[in-house]
């Protein structure tokens, strides 16, 4: 690794980066002892690759090679807290949690009552809408939960995929890749040497965004992207968004 960088380039050098530092920002706010030690130390847990193989087959799912290595070294944590427990994802945990997790994107469209511009003139009968929805939803790249409402699409099964937020017909790109995602999601847990302080002259207080060289793994990510790309459900977001899009 490069000792300039401030990210690693290479993903499974990130992810145990990502690991090393937002473990030791919780170490940071656990309570600690009389003698300055922490009660309990939250540690990422991550899967064996005979876990992985099981959990595809159980679930009839397909890991992206990348989410695989993800899943390798951050799948979830040694203690989460009761407020939490539906945010940090377990694939090994109970059958039924997780089988409610992955029917979570399905369950919010049909409740929101989904349908694309591109099916016609919705008919008034909720049977055939219904219908429509389930024909789209069985042949659309499955969800993989990965943290609270965040989920990787599975297919096509490569590096790269983005990650959404869905919640309902709500839907949007919280990151290009699952690297973007993680510094998005985790912001608040990363290394202050990822950012810096600017003065605003008209708000008068002082902010912290990241530095360029971290800024622009998400614009161009940002760039060289496009919904297009998203099997399915990138025809959902253009609809939602009404041609809005983030330009760096």
């Amino acid at each position: 690794m490069d000792k300039r960088m401030l990210i690693p380039e290479n993903l499974n050098d990130f992810l145990l980066w990502f690991k090393e530092v937002t473990e030791a920002s919780w170490a940071k706010r656990m309570p600690q002892s009389d003698q300055g030690i922490a009660h309990l130390e939250i540690k990422w847990i991550g899967m064996s690759n005979s876990e992985i193989d099981q959990t595809e087959k159980k679930y009839s799912i397909k890991f992206p090679p990348d989410y695989r290595e993800f899943l390798k070294i951050l799948h979830t944590l040694s203690m989460i807290e009761e407020s939490e427990q539906h945010f940090f994802f377990n694939w090994l945990g109970d059958e039924q949690k997780v089988n409610d997790k992955l029917d979570g994107p399905y369950s919010g469209l049909l409740h929101d009552g989904m349908w694309l511009s591109s099916w016609g003139v919705k008919p008034g009968t909720q049977d055939i809408a219904i219908n429509r929805l389930n024909k789209w939803y069985r042949e659309a790249p499955k969800l993989l939960p990965i943290f609270g409402h965040r989920y990787i699409v599975s297919e096509p099964c490569k590096n790269g995929n983005p990650v959404l937020s869905v919640y309902g017909t709500d839907i949007i790109v919280y990151g290009w890749d699952l690297k973007t995602y993680l510094l998005h999601e985790f912001e608040e847990d990363l290394p202050r040497e990822l950012f810096e302080q600017v003065y605003d002259n008209e708000d008068n207080c002082w902010y912290s965004p990241f530095k360029e060289e971290v800024q622009s793994l998400f614009d161009s990510s940002w760039l060289n992207s496009s919904y297009d790309d998203i099997l399915y459900w990138g025809e959902l977001i253009i609809q939602n968004e009404g041609g809005w899009r983030y330009q760096p």
